[in-house]
């Protein structure tokens, strides 16, 4: 299910597809692998393998992206691959885009991934079949030059709408792609909406000031989610939509009394999920949309999320 979130900019309107749409996971538990061909290819493809076509910008760095590539495969300070892992794919550049594209849309999509933090961070994304976003994600972790290590991340929908798969920046790889072509048995919560003033629209912040976000979370029946429902708590997300796009700064977040660092939000005494979120690390002009998310996407996933935005004049 995608939802849209449409931003006032100065006198227009800019509408973002997909801002608080499909789950970031690291499981799909009840995936299918699709293994890559080993071919050793080097260039922009296309390659086509169980119903995928993968692709890639990269037309001249080292040659050009690698696809069913089974050597050694470097990240800089994460690491090295070995080709232990089974053909992956590389975009051995750092600043192009692979992708993947379905022939027949999924609900789930993700992979085991590495990349070079030396040149910037990772994005990955899902676009459906008009090639509207769905949702992206900014990798951000350290694998402390393990060999074959990594993480898995990927994108879940409650219904088969992702088309496209990206995966952009900083010589990213990726192995063992995995989809599903139905949602997994994930327990999902919805958010009540923020209370006042969070859900009174844009709120105007001239200095530092605290925010105020209090929610509930339901289960499927309306049922109260509490602290001893879940094991991992909701967490908190920013993001600064400027110029056209979307970046993640989530971890310039200050909390003020209910909060704790990592972006987790408190259950409180009067029954509700609350974090006060001081803006005072916040203060590049734009508009900032804020919304909660599962602390742990294999436990739960939060749809729809509870968003609320706040700009910085």
């Amino acid at each position: 299910m995608k939802e849209i979130l449409a931003v006032a900019i100065g006198i227009g309107l800019l509408v973002f597809a997909g801002v608080a749409g499909a789950a970031v996971v690291t499981s799909l538990p009840e995936g299918t692998v699709l293994p890559m061909p080993d071919v050793n290819y080097v260039g922009p493809g296309p390659q086509s393998f169980n119903g995928v076509v993968w692709t890639s910008t990269n037309t001249s760095d080292f040659s050009g992206s690698l696809f069913g590539y089974t050597f050694s495969y470097y990240f800089n300070t994460n690491g090295i691959w070995t080709g232990a892992l089974g053909p992956m794919a590389g975009l051995n550049s750092p600043s192009d885009t692979m992708t993947f594209t379905f022939a027949t849309p999924v609900s789930g999509v993700g992979g085991f991934m590495n990349y070079a933090p030396q040149s910037g961070n990772s994005v990955i994304s899902v676009y459906d079949s008009s090639n509207n976003l769905i949702e992206s994600y900014t990798l951000n972790f350290n694998t402390g030059g393990a060999t074959d290590s990594g993480f898995f991340f990927g994108f879940l929908e409650d219904s088969a709408t992702i088309k496209y798969f990206t995966l952009s920046n900083s010589f990213i790889g990726i192995a063992n792609l995995t989809t599903a072509t139905a949602t997994t048995s994930l327990h999902e919560f919805s958010c009540v909406d923020f209370e006042s003033p969070m859900n009174n629209g844009p709120v105007m912040v001239k200095i530092n000031r605290v925010l105020p976000l209090r929610a509930n979370l339901v289960d499927q029946y309306g049922s109260l989610i509490i602290d001893s429902d879940i094991i991992s708590r909701p967490v908190l997300r920013v993001r600064r939509i400027a110029e056209g796009s979307i970046s993640d700064v989530s971890d310039q977040s200050l909390f003020a009394g209910h909060g704790t660092e990592g972006n987790q939000f408190v259950f409180t005494s009067d029954g509700k999920w609350q974090f006060n979120l001081m803006t005072k690390n916040y203060s590049a002009p734009g508009t900032y949309a804020i919304s909660i998310l599962s602390g742990n996407s294999s436990e739960y996933v939060i749809k729809p999320s509870c968003t609320a935005t706040f700009v910085i004049e």
